[in-house]
């Protein structure tokens, strides 16, 4: 078992410091005649967005620099065993829980999604996002899991049959919507918070048969058939996030049922 706490701070990057501190300081929120909140695309409902003041209106200042605010954490519990029995039969699993407290940016609207099938990986900007919302923050808690189980035993005539089975949970996500807003022209928000969100979970399960022959005393050639995707699941790993004619259009799915047949000659 094992419990790891990770921690940034004073991260930095691209970032328009003459806007996005006005924001942050004395941002206007919308409601008035000059500047009417924007629609829901979904629900209708006024959507709570702020503005720069007037003498922040259109102005750069963009920087290398620390960003205000800017620290994100990571608390990660494992719980793993392996297990060699006898010299023929070989198990180890593994289950992987984690916490995360990170900055996600609505600037990263490209379309695309993580991978889904690295826990480390996060979609997180590494130039600060001008975040107009007032709804969702900067911060977004969100957590994922990951469990793995792998077998392999060894039957007499080194007939040998191995498996592994991974379950993952799918990965944190909500609406991007453009907004046109007075100052800043327009700018990405997120809809929902990450947490209220979430792609299929996915569940792969590979297996594995080799027979060996041996040649001679320093020759041994393996014949192996290896099934991928056995359970030939299809859950989405990409699709459109940005709000629109095209919104949660699927991009990617885990690659179906795949069958190899190899050779390998050892000497």
């Amino acid at each position: 078992m094992s419990y790891v706490h990770k921690n940034l701070e004073n991260l930095y990057g691209v970032w328009n410091r003459a806007q996005e501190l006005p924001l942050r300081e004395r941002g206007i929120p919308c409601g008035a005649d000059s500047f009417p909140c924007p629609l829901d695309p979904f629900t209708g409902a006024p959507l709570s967005i702020a503005r720069v003041p007037d003498d922040a209106a259109f102005q750069f200042d963009v920087a290398y620099d620390t960003f205000p605010d800017s620290g994100m954490s990571w608390d990660t519990l494992e719980l793993a065993f392996t297990r060699r029995f006898a010299g023929r039969f070989f198990l180890q699993g593994s289950f992987n829980y984690q916490w995360r407290d990170e900055l996600r940016s609505a600037n990263l609207d490209n379309r695309t999604t993580i991978n889904s099938f690295s826990i480390e990986q996060a979609r997180t900007g590494r130039s600060l996002w001008q975040n107009h919302s007032l709804d969702v923050f900067y911060r977004q808690p969100n957590t994922g899991w990951v469990a793995k189980l792998l077998g392999r035993y060894v039957f007499p005539r080194e007939i040998t049959v191995s498996g592994n089975l991974r379950h993952q949970s799918g990965f944190p996500w909500a609406p991007i919507h453009r907004v046109s807003i007075p100052g800043s022209g327009t700018q990405p928000i997120l809809l929902d918070d990450l947490s209220n969100e979430r792609s299929d979970d996915v569940t792969i399960v590979d297996l594995r048969l080799e027979k060996t022959f041996a040649v001679n005393e320093r020759h041994r050639v393996s014949g192996m058939v290896d099934l991928y995707n056995v359970l030939n699941a299809n859950p989405v790993t990409s699709f459109v996030q940005r709000t629109g004619r095209t919104f949660e259009t699927v991009l990617a799915a885990l690659p179906p049922r795949t069958v190899k047949v190899g050779a390998r000659w050892q000497f």
